[in-house]
């Protein structure tokens, strides 16, 4: 899943959970990859204040109606939270996932955009 959000609470979703999307749309990054397995998606910077981006480990347990949700609390609740606590936090509830037997590689990353005008408006 990748999210992208506005500052204004509003989040696209830039490639949204799709059921017959099961395998094969990542690459994992290492030696063998190409130019041919990016895609690449050019926005204007002050369009989005984030873009949070998950593997299917964490989306696939999400409802479909909650991926934006979900997206707007990890945006929210991490944005100025210190590197350290961010980490410590994140890791304690990827490790105490809700979904029991669920054994899919949990990956989250969130992009922040930097800047005066950016801090000013949360």
């Amino acid at each position: 899943m990748i999210a992208a959000c506005h500052s204004d609470g509003n989040v696209d979703l830039v490639m949204p959970n799709v059921d017959d999307s099961f395998s094969n749309i990542t690459v994992g990054l290492g030696p063998d990859i190409s130019d041919k397995d990016w895609r690449i998606l050019a926005v204007a910077a002050d369009d989005y204040d984030a873009f949070v981006l998950c593997t299917d480990g964490i989306s696939g347990d999400l409802l479909p109606e909650r991926a934006r949700e979900f997206a707007t609390e990890v945006h929210k609740h991490y944005r100025h939270m210190p590197r350290k606590e961010r980490r410590h936090d994140i890791c304690g509830w990827l490790e105490a996932w809700p979904v029991p037997g669920h054994t899919d590689d949990k990956t989250i990353a969130c992009l922040y955009r930097n800047g005066e005008s950016n801090e000013r408006q949360l």
